[in-house]
């Protein structure tokens, strides 16, 4: 079997006046490749058949073969055999091609899109001012525990009840924002024995709009943790992946977090005056009330330094270092801003087809460099306590009703059940079960 395959090339000079060629273009003209699976027990032939013609097309000519294994490795993912047969698998061309297609596209909250900033603006007036309301599919509901600040109660709405939807976190966090990250999905390296078969990917991060590379070194050898609850699929995510993408996120000005009254569990807090059966801003801060009565506050928080991630047995410990704008809601009038150290302790378990944990913010202080009506950081002390107390029992509220693990949709090329996500040391884990039969023989329920 013959296959001819050329290349084009072109001459270029580097900023030392050194030349050196450039592939541009690589492609396969001629010849007959054929793809086919071995050494899968009984389903050989079933995959063959039903595979074989969309495998052939698989190859392709890339440009840039060389990979430099010590490149390796951010994720490693695991195909465990042993669960279908006692032969090892040998289908990385197949399940891991589907499995990346698997939720490949962030769903984004359409109105999200619609935001473009314009880079003649300041980048601390960049404020999200969209307070059209809308419906979106509820993502979860749970009770929050009422902060108690001397004889008053913090609600929502007059109620204990905080209920999140799409809206709300987009309006929170715009993902638009991370579009120009890649994560290098290029297969490295593979092994097996009898009871699984693995695939080892770069899982480098890059970035669109900046050159710098991460000050993170790349685990290798990376290696799956040990663990007793085998799934038949199992992808571990590495710190340096996900340092890295906060890394290049902080560097981009992607990391920009928008509060206002509309946020569910605070956005009662954030208004200048109340009456006695209300908290808000001014009991703790007299001179926000006295300043701008009757108005409500909304609040840009961005990041100063990357934030770090370490992974423990359950436990994932943030660092944060930032600044928090107030601005009069609906206006581009800066009332204040406050520098802040957070270290934000989580606790995450899976609880049948539920993420559930506990999250304690450990430290939380006020910098350096804060501008809030001619206070100081003693001066805010209570507003310090009080907003780390709301923030742990909003997001304690969230995780204690537990974030629901859902399972692929019918429209998915892989069925998976039994999904489970395990924090340990230096590594996050993700395992599922594969529905084989439903997967390559039909994609009905």
């Amino acid at each position: 079997m013959g296959v001819s395959v050329s290349a084009y090339l072109d001459i270029q000079k580097s900023i030392n006046d050194e030349p050196y060629l450039r592939m541009v273009n690589c492609q396969i003209d001629d010849g007959f490749i054929e793809t086919r699976v071995a050494n899968m027990g009984l389903l050989t032939d079933t995959v063959n058949m039903k595979y074989r013609k969309k495998a052939s097309l698989f190859p392709v000519c890339i440009p840039s073969c060389a990979i430099d294994m010590k490149y390796a490795s951010g994720i490693e993912i695991v195909l465990c055999g042993s669960i279908v047969t006692t032969e090892c698998f040998q289908m990385k061309d197949l399940l891991i091609i589907y499995a990346f297609q698997l939720n490949s596209k962030l769903e984004v909250d359409s109105e999200a899109a619609r935001v473009k900033r314009a880079s003649n603006l300041d980048y601390y007036d960049d404020i999200e001012n969209n307070e059209k309301k809308s419906t979106g599919t509820k993502i979860w509901s749970s009770t929050i525990a009422a902060i108690r600040t001397g004889n008053k109660s913090v609600r929502e709405g007059g109620s204990n009840n905080i209920t999140f939807i799409a809206r709300d976190i987009t309006h929170f966090f715009n993902v638009e924002r991370l579009r120009h990250l890649m994560i290098d999905m290029t297969l490295l390296d593979a092994s097996a024995t009898h009871e699984d078969f693995t695939v080892g990917i770069s899982g480098q991060v890059s970035s669109t709009k900046s050159t710098e590379t991460s000050p993170y070194r790349i685990p290798f050898p990376f290696r799956l943790p040990p663990n007793s609850q085998r799934r038949m699929v199992e992808i571990a995510v590495s710190e340096y992946s996900a340092n890295t993408l906060l890394y290049f996120a902080h560097k981009t000005n992607s990391l920009l977090f928008h509060v206002d009254s509309h946020s569910p569990g605070v956005g009662s807090l954030l208004k200048t005056t109340c009456t006695v059966d209300e908290v808000c801003l001014s009991d703790q801060v007299e001179e926000v009330g006295t300043a701008y009565p009757d108005r409500s506050l909304e609040l840009i928080i961005r990041t100063t330094s990357p934030p770090i991630i370490a992974l423990e047995k359950d436990i994932i410990r943030l660092s944060l270092k930032g600044r928090c704008l107030f601005f009069l809601e609906g206006t581009r009038q800066r009332v204040g801003v406050i520098p802040f150290t957070a270290e934000v302790h989580m606790r995450l378990q899976t609880e049948g087809t539920y993420l559930k944990g506990k999250v304690s913010i450990t430290k939380l202080t006020f910098n350096n460099g804060v501008d809030f009506f001619q206070l100081t950081i003693s001066d805010l002390d209570g507003l310090r306590k009080t907003t780390k107390t709301a923030i742990e029992n909003m997001a304690n509220a969230v995780f204690g009703a537990g974030i629901p693990l859902s399972t692929s949709s019918a429209n998915s090329p892989l069925r998976l059940s039994a999904l489970q996500v395990s924090i340990l040391p230096g590594v996050a884990l993700l395992q599922a079960n594969v529905d084989l039969y439903s997967s390559f023989y039909n994609h009905s329920s």
